[in-house]
């Protein structure tokens, strides 16, 4: 199957059609994430130098995010506004449907991912946290103003 499926949702969820560097910049991120997570297997006559340790990831988390993220494109991309399959509509007032799901859901992915991350930054200096708070908040910055 590859890692084509991904690239393709993501390129025609955010519309970005025409940009060979961004396709080619988001498959070289998918496969460097697949190859950290599922590195090919040794044949035992290569010498590999001690590398890191990857750090264990919770892969419930990881499909249920990753399930949230795909819904949340769905209902802020049904298509034709004028003819929405209904569940993808908010209820107007009593009940819910699965959109009305999708913000709920995304903060209890992130409050769990965020309990499990702070974890390791317990016994670190506040210097080593806030200068990734303050690098990632410029990395989004920065993909913001690039997408824009």
């Amino acid at each position: 199957m590859g890692i084509f499926p991904f690239r393709f949702f993501i390129t025609v969820s955010l519309g970005w059609y025409n940009s060979f560097k961004i396709n080619s910049l988001i498959l070289c991120c998918f496969q460097k994430l697949i190859m950290k997570q599922n590195p090919l297997p040794s044949t035992g006559t290569e010498t590999v130098p001690p590398t890191k340790k990857l750090s264990a990831r919770y892969l419930s988390l990881d499909v249920f995010r990753g399930l949230t993220i795909a819904l949340m494109v769905i209902v802020n991309n049904p298509g034709s506004w004028r003819s929405i399959y209904a569940p993808f509509e908010h209820a107007s007032w009593h009940g819910f449907t699965p959109t009305d799901l999708v913000f709920p859901a995304f903060l209890f992915a992130v409050g769990n991912a965020m309990s499990f991350s702070m974890r390791k930054f317990e016994q670190q200096p506040d210097s080593i946290f806030l200068k990734k708070v303050f690098k990632r908040t410029l990395l989004i910055f920065a993909c913001g103003l690039l997408l824009t």
